[in-house]
């Protein structure tokens, strides 16, 4: 460990999968702590100041989009990065409206965190390549309740729906 690594605390309800996030990121990272439920999250966040959050939505007590919803209020320089069994768009894009930076599912690619750690460090935001952008932007969107333009709201729905919004429908004109 250098002092210039970034520091990541682990928010993991499973022991055994928290440790081998541990021991795989201890190498590249400064990991400042380990915590199993929302609550901890909270209360290491204040006490250790972590460059990033490494952590899963389902956990005892306050699930991690609640607890991370609080430390970003706090701390909004401190990244979050959700890494979860849930391929779920909708809580995706709630996540990422809450202030996360990165959305990664636990069936990615092994080298995935290492990616979505080091870029969201740049400042960037990771999604998982087994997400559907398309649909998780459009979800964000809509959870955001903004107003569609026109263009976004070709971009987001199916030819049949943009039939039906403009007035025409399969083969047919509007009278």
């Amino acid at each position: 460990m250098t002092a210039n690594q970034p520091r990541i605390l682990i928010a993991e309800d499973y022991g055994p999968i928290a440790d081998v996030y541990r021991r795989r990121l201890q190498t590249e990272f400064d990991v400042v702590g380990v915590v199993s439920d929302g609550r901890g999250l909270i209360r290491s966040a204040v006490r250790l100041k972590p460059d990033v959050i490494l952590a899963d939505i389902a956990m005892p007590g306050l699930n991690g989009l609640e607890a991370c919803r609080q430390v970003k209020q706090k701390f909004p320089r401190i990244k979050v990065v959700f890494l979860t069994m849930d391929l779920n768009s909708e809580i995706a894009a709630e996540a990422l409206n809450l202030g996360a930076s990165a959305y990664l599912t636990k069936d990615s690619a092994s080298s995935e965190l290492e990616i979505a750690l080091w870029e969201v460090l740049q400042g960037k935001t990771y999604i998982s390549s087994t997400l559907d952008k398309h649909t998780l932007h459009c979800r964000r969107w809509e959870r955001k309740r903004r107003s569609f333009t026109n263009a976004e709201v070709r971009n987001c729905l199916s030819p049949g729906e943009v039939a039906v919004r403009s007035g025409t429908t399969m083969g047919t004109t509007p009278s």
